[in-house]
């Protein structure tokens, strides 16, 4: 849902941490309406770029050690 409002509003480039595969560690679902877009496939070469995956992983790792409501 979150590319779907960058390519709405003509952002040329995007920064994530984690990747689809992290956030379904968490509980999240986005695999689904990656799939659901077409993947990426389309998507010029250099649009998504990743960094400090580590980093960013190691907060997932945190949020998923607390107690809460996923959602």
């Amino acid at each position: 849902m979150c590319l779907a409002a960058c390519l709405w509003a003509n952002i040329d480039k995007v920064y994530y941490g984690c990747t689809i595969a992290d956030n379904a560690m968490i509980g999240f679902r986005d695999q689904r309406f990656d799939e659901l877009m077409g993947g990426r496939k389309n998507l010029p070469k250099d649009y998504l770029v990743q960094l400090n995956h580590d980093d960013c992983l190691k907060l997932f790792k945190d949020y998923q050690e607390m107690t809460h409501n996923l959602y």
